[in-house]
């Protein structure tokens, strides 16, 4: 190589460094996963809101705008949801989150159309959520439906020990879901 060559070649190979460089940062970045109807639920969250998270972070993950509803109780708890998240035909949101100060500390799915990670939905049997989770789920009576149960998965990996899903049935289906971190997830009444 000449010595006219010799500056230029250096300068190549720094360039062709810093380029590997950015491009190996970035590939080991995660990717930002929005909340799209296809988002899976999972005991700790959807998409990119995880329970536990601040509202404003929920809000600046989603990249969307987001209805917040004023608190219904005496402290400060109270619901809020993407604005593009679909409605069913009675108007509510099919997927909001109960926040309690500030704090994003459950999802609940009032519709079909959103599944756990497992593949449960709203409309599926409760046989079909017991074989999903099998030997992981706790029977217990519904509160208000003489018929119904609440289906309560509890998760065995120990980094998700303060996290329940909680399916409610009329006897036969799953009418809605809930996951989220106990004992919020087990507010019958919400946030009343």
């Amino acid at each position: 190589m000449n010595d006219f060559m010799k500056p230029c070649s250096s300068v190549l190979v720094g360039v062709a460094c810093l380029i590997g460089v950015a491009t190996l940062a970035a590939a080991q970045m995660p990717a930002f996963k929005p909340l799209t109807p296809q988002s899976k639920m999972a005991v700790n969250g959807i998409g990119p809101v995880r329970i536990g998270m601040t509202l404003a972070k929920a809000i600046d993950a989603t990249q969307v705008s987001w209805k917040v509803e004023y608190a219904v109780s005496d402290g400060d708890c109270r619901y809020a949801h993407p604005e593009n998240v679909p409605k069913g035909t009675d108007g509510y949101p099919t997927l909001s989150f109960m926040v309690v100060d500030g704090v994003v500390v459950r999802a609940e799915v009032g519709r079909r159309g959103i599944v756990t990670v497992s593949g449960v939905q709203v409309g599926d049997t409760e046989a079909r959520v017991k074989t999903v989770y099998p030997g992981k789920i706790k029977v217990e009576e519904h509160p208000y439906d003489e018929k119904g149960h609440y289906l309560i998965y509890t998760p065995t990996d120990r980094k998700d020990a303060k996290f329940r899903i909680i399916f409610e049935t009329d006897g036969k289906v799953v009418t809605s879901y809930r996951a989220g971190r106990v004992p919020e997830v087990g507010w019958i009444e919400g946030c009343l």
